[in-house]
């Protein structure tokens, strides 16, 4: 009997690293701000912890900041999420079907991707600046002034969803070739060989095969856009001009950094968990409807 126990255990002793890794890692953080968010603790004013129930809670939600990061956040999603995924499926389309210098036109079209955020952010405010900028030096031409992109509280957030649809769109690009790539040659032979037109190729073969990859690009932009911080932070501050471009990504980090209060912090940490598994189920009830 030991020595079956043995044989069943004994493969997943060689796991054991790697979970304790993983618990060290992800698990452990995780569970201290799941305890901190039911605890009132600043570490700059006092260094004592102490139960305050769902307070923390509460306070966030009847906060007008988290009001305005809610709407800035669902503003960058929605625009984000609908527009990387057009052009990300048509720039994969078309990257697919290049037969001529196919790797140029493939790094062209992915090099946003690889270029570190301050590297993008310093670009883009050199293209956007109100008075040297390139973007207004070009309007300036045509005889037309162009307005503060990220000074003035009614361009910020739209500038934002521009920098950030140019610099993510490739990693959806990236995702949906590969899944373009892994279509059998047969089946679209097939479809061509019955009389089907692109558009019937695409709908009853193309579509159906990405539906996994579209949900697996849409998934993982989703969690990111839920924490956009790096660029709004490089470009115009934890929340840009009147807290225009306040998201949850820079008020958790204005909760945590400038209040120093780390028990509304993790409560706020906890909240993104549970909007981003509830995100999470709705896409993967998309993957596998109808027993995909």
């Amino acid at each position: 009997m030991k020595r079956k126990l043995f044989n069943i255990l004994y493969p997943y002793l060689f796991l054991l690293p790697a979970f304790i890794i993983l618990f060290v890692v992800l698990a452990y953080p995780w569970l201290n701000s799941f305890y901190l968010s039911f605890h009132s603790y600043r570490p700059g004013v006092s260094e004592e912890i102490n139960f305050v129930g769902l307070e923390n809670y509460y306070s966030i939600f009847k906060d007008k900041l988290f009001g305005i990061s809610t709407y800035n956040t669902i503003f960058l999603l929605i625009g984000e999420i609908s527009i990387q995924f057009i052009l990300g499926l048509l720039i994969a389309l078309s990257l697919n079907s290049i037969k001529s210098f196919r790797r140029f036109f493939r790094t062209v079209a992915l090099l946003p991707l690889v270029l570190a955020p301050a590297l993008s952010s310093l670009a883009w405010r050199f293209l956007v600046d109100p008075v040297r900028g390139f973007i207004n030096g070009f309007l300036l031409m045509l005889g037309i002034k162009g307005p503060d992109w990220i000074g003035d509280p009614n361009y910020a957030l739209l500038t934002i969803l521009v920098i950030e649809v140019w610099k993510f769109t490739p990693y959806v690009t990236l995702i949906l070739l590969a899944g373009l790539q892994g279509i059998p040659p047969p089946l679209l032979e097939a479809a061509a060989i019955d009389g089907a037109t692109r558009w019937q190729s695409f709908r009853y073969i193309t579509f159906p095969w990405l539906k996994p990859f579209i949900a697996i690009a849409l998934l993982f932009r989703t969690m990111f856009v839920l924490r956009t911080f790096e660029i709004i932070y490089l470009l115009m501050g934890l929340g840009g001009p009147g807290n225009s471009a306040m998201v949850y990504g820079t008020y958790l980090v204005y909760l945590t950094r400038k209040l120093w209060d780390l028990g509304l912090g993790s409560a706020m940490s906890i909240i993104l968990v549970v909007i981003t598994g509830i995100i999470s189920i709705g896409y993967f009830m998309f993957l596998y409807k109808g027993g995909d």
